[in-house]
């Protein structure tokens, strides 16, 4: 860290500028002002920079800021300080007035995390008027620090002569030089405004001996005076130009031009610049290109001093006003939003806003425009129909979705949208939108039809939501086939460049795969997704893709593949959708239980609960407080189980449930059937069946399959054997046409002793014998007897095999044994050695759950492995 702390006017950008510019590193330069204490704002400024010398540097950071809500700021730094620690080579990042940060804002904090430990490439300067609230004295301790202070920059008397004779061709006396020394205190500033007075002073001495005051009463006589020594037009043209933070000549034109008199329409912006460096006057070069300049700051505030008391607010505020219509043809926002506001214009800030607020969403930046809405006042917001639709769209982004309907309501009590084809366009949208939350499949698939025929091709975010929209109604109301026909052709019809579009179609026939139980194609269509999303750069899209594939792995129970996938996920959980991100963790750890590695799987569960608390929202706390109770049920730890089920307050799940891998109110039955009385079987059985019935309206397959086989086990328990039997039937009917093998296995060895009594039956046997093989490779973790104590000696009834679980040297054997053979007979009837034999037959003995080949016989006999002697 290099910190260059000393008030103004003490030359701490030219000597750090001087300083850069003679090293071989790369380097950044932001200019900070009250604004930018945002942390959103800043980190986008501080990446941008990076950016400029390092295009491929500090992505997953970036794609922070498109984040509905910004991780903390530990978070932050540990990601930031990853990537500029992956960098190849050093960067240096200058911090300029730094001072106008304010001490409560995150920067700060965001800062001082990183500086704990220091990205080894990164040499970052500080310049400020006053010390920042930063923990260096660790820095300083070690020697990593460098401090460049007021004392160290002030001009002692030997430069301040040296400086008059370079600048001003001036030699003055030892008593002048001593006077204006001790005057100006080594303020570079103050000595550049000397010289510039001195110039056309006819006697230097008597001018420098009629000093007085200090630095706080020189500035403005000094200034006056170097003024006064222009020429009347040069005077205006400053004053003027002090309004910008940083111009360029063609802006100098837009703002200073029209009120240039005849006989001066020939100056441009370029000779206005030119007479600036020629006179020397403060002008500061930002860019090598000799395009940008800014006053010194406090220059600056000197001639914005003086404009206000020489002009008044009216004519100051049509300066702003142009030079904010200057920015916005300059696609620079931010800036023309800072002027329009500046001249106590917020309405047309509002219409700067709502001119912008498409071409910002098509970019993905949401962020951007709610920091946009966040500067203009709300008597303004409230009013406007296009601010509260780009209010919407925050909201949206954000999964606020409580907070749309009195937006939609407001729009529409404020304006006749009948008359406004986009707008009623985005009406219709997130309409459909909402009642696609609320289960009204039809009514949603009405909307968003509507709302594909009233937007705009031009705006690409809202057309493309509608699409996934569109896709996701239509496969509510069981027109799976037509959505994925329809979205299927316009994906093929997308021009290549298109790819927010073209990652939001594929997004969307993915989900209606998933959701109608359709593994493969969703799994194919996914992985297409992530790779579409990455070549484009769109990581949100691409976890979206990570996502969707792990979910096919873990219900295929390719424990090894979902990891894989949920991972990648949970590591970018901030930059993500936050219920998804919960899910995303939840399947990781459930598949790691099921996987046999528990200490994995609480790893995981730490890192759930700390993502959830870091979101704020109680009720992420409850999914993980679920999915703990979940994995205890797994571990037969079932008191602890049993005790959140207990404080449980469940709220009405939303039709939809999507594909969300933690329901709460799901793992309250897992609870009730593998831990309570039969009245508790009953419970959940009746919760389950109106889940069931719920997701089975709105043909959500996914969910159906994961509440149905539960389901089985409490039906067994509070309806009968049969009555569970004809329920697994269906279910397994679902789970196999999709290759659901997971949801049978989390419910271990109880679902294989139903599953066998239900083989032989109409159910597809090849599918069951590729489940219960799974529960057998589940190992000890697969879950406790769900079926409860009551109910084991029923449970090993049950366990009883069927034809396909013995093979068909098995089978020989029990033959032979039927007709009373011994071992040694055995063995030569099939060619195999008698300790082969013995071997057989105790694995038969074993699964048929006898002692002696005399009861084997019989319980084969029973069964109908053997016809009866």
């Amino acid at each position: 860290l290099t910190l260059v702390s000393a008030p103004a006017g003490y030359g701490k950008s030219s000597l750090i500028s001087e300083w850069l510019e003679s090293r071989d590193e790369a380097w950044a330069w932001l200019s900070i002002d009250e604004a930018d204490g945002d942390l959103r704002q800043f980190l986008e400024y501080l990446l941008a920079g990076v950016h400029s010398r390092f295009p491929e540097a500090c992505a997953d950071t970036l794609a922070l800021l498109g984040a509905p809500d910004l991780p903390p700021v530990p978070v932050i730094a540990r990601w930031l300080g990853n990537e500029l620690n992956a960098l190849e080579a050093p960067v240096v990042f200058a911090l300029d007035d730094y001072h106008h940060i304010d001490p409560t804002s995150a920067v700060h904090k965001l800062l001082g995390r990183l500086l704990q430990h220091p990205p080894r490439p990164l040499h970052l300067v500080i310049l400020t008027r006053r010390d920042p609230p930063l923990p260096v004295s660790g820095l300083r301790a070690r020697g990593m620090m460098t401090e460049v202070r007021q004392s160290d920059l002030r001009l002692t008397r030997a430069e301040c002569g040296a400086f008059l004779g370079q600048s001003a061709g001036l030699s003055v006396s030892e008593g002048a030089l001593a006077r204006l020394e001790q005057m100006v205190e080594g303020w570079a500033a103050g000595l550049r405004l000397v010289s510039l007075a001195l110039r056309r002073q006819e006697d230097p001495e008597r001018f420098l001996s009629g000093l007085e005051g200090g630095i706080p009463a020189m500035q403005d006589y000094l200034v006056a005076e170097v003024l006064a020594r222009l020429p009347s037009g040069q005077q205006e043209w400053l004053m003027q130009t002090s309004i910008l933070d940083r111009f360029c000549p063609r802006l100098w034109s837009a703002v200073c031009a029209p009120d240039l008199d005849a006989a001066d329409r020939r100056l441009t912006g370029e000779s206005f610049i030119a007479s600036l460096e020629r006179d020397g006057l403060f002008a500061i070069a930002l860019d090598g290109r000799g395009e940008w300049y800014r006053f010194h700051n406090h220059f600056q505030l000197l001639l914005q001093r003086l404009l206000e008391r020489q002009r008044g607010a009216e004519d100051v505020a049509v300066l702003h006003l142009r030079a904010s219509r200057w920015f916005v043809e300059e696609g620079l926002i931010d800036e023309a939003l800072r002027h329009a506001l500046a001249a106590g214009d917020s309405e047309a800030a509002a219409e700067i806003i709502e001119g912008q607020r498409h071409r910002v969403l098509n970019a993905d930046q949401t962020y951007v425009l709610d920091r946009w809405l966040a500067r203009l006042p709300e008597e303004i917001a409230s009013r406007r129909p296009q601010i509260l639709m780009a209010r919407a769209w925050v909201a949206d982004h954000r999964f606020r979705i409580e907070q749309i309907p009195p937006l939609l309501e407001r729009v529409e009590a404020l304006v006749d949208c009948s008359a406004d084809r986009a707008l009623r366009g985005e009406l219709s949208l997130f309409k459909g939108e909402l009642a696609y939350w609320q289960g009204e499949g039809a009514r949603s698939l009405e909307l968003c039809e509507e709302a594909q025929r009233l937007l705009p091709e031009s705006f690409e975010l809202a057309r493309a939501d509608a699409e996934i929209s569109f896709g996701l109604a239509q496969q509510m109301i069981g027109e799976t086939e037509m959505a994925i026909r329809i979205l299927g052709e316009r994906r093929r019809g997308l021009a290549e460049p298109r790819r927010l579009m073209l990652t939001r179609l594929t997004a969307a026939i993915a989900f209606v795969h998933l959701l109608s139980g359709d593994l493969e194609p969703c799994s194919r269509s996914a992985e297409r997704l992530a790779l579409v999303a990455k070549g484009g750069r769109h990581l949100y899209a691409e976890l979206w893709g990570h996502f969707l594939q792990a979910c096919c792995y873990f219900q295929r129970h390719r424990m090894d593949e979902a990891c894989g996938h949920f991972r990648r996920v949970t590591r970018r959980s901030y930059a993500y959708h936050v219920h998804t991100a919960m899910s995303a963790f939840a399947g990781l750890a459930i598949a790691q239980q099921i996987a046999g590695r528990p200490q994995e799987a609480d790893g995981t569960l730490e890192e759930m609960f700390e993502f959830a608390r870091d979101t704020g929202d109680p009720a992420n706390l409850g999914i993980a407080e679920s999915c703990r109770a979940r994995l205890a049920v797994h571990r037969g730890k079932l008191e602890a189980a049993v005790r959140w089920s207990r404080t449980f307050d469940e709220t009405p799940e939303a039709p939809t449930m999507l594909f969300f891998l933690e329901i709460p109110a799901i793992t309250r039955c897992r609870v009730l059937v593998a831990a309570g009385s039969e009245a508790d079987a009953r419970e959940a059985s009746a919760r389950l069946a109106d889940l069931w019935n719920a997701t089975k309206a709105i043909h959500n397959t996914f969910q159906m399959i994961e509440i149905g086989v539960l389901r089985t086990l409490a039906m067994r328990r509070a309806e009968g054997l049969e009555e569970a039997l004809e329920a697994l039937s269906e279910v397994l009917d679902l789970a196999s046409a999709g290759g659901f093998v997971r949801p049978f296995v989390e419910l271990g060895p109880p679902m294989g002793n139903l599953l066998r009594r239900l083989r032989g039956r109409d159910a597809d046997s090849g599918f069951i014998r590729r489940i219960l093989t799974a529960i057998g490779d589940a190992g000890g973790d697969a879950g406790p007897d769900i079926s409860g104590p009551r109910a084991e000696p029923a449970a090993r009834a049950e366990a009883r095999p069927g034809l396909d679980d013995l093979t068909r040297r098995e089978l020989d054997v029990l033959e032979l044994l039927a007709q009373r053979l011994s071992n040694k007979e055995v063995a030569t009837a099939l060619g195999v050695s008698p300790a082969t034999v013995k071997s057989h037959l105790k694995n038969l003995y074993q699964k048929l759950q006898v002692g002696n080949r005399r009861q084997a016989v019989a319980e084969a006999e029973a069964q109908g492995f053997l016809a009866r002697g």
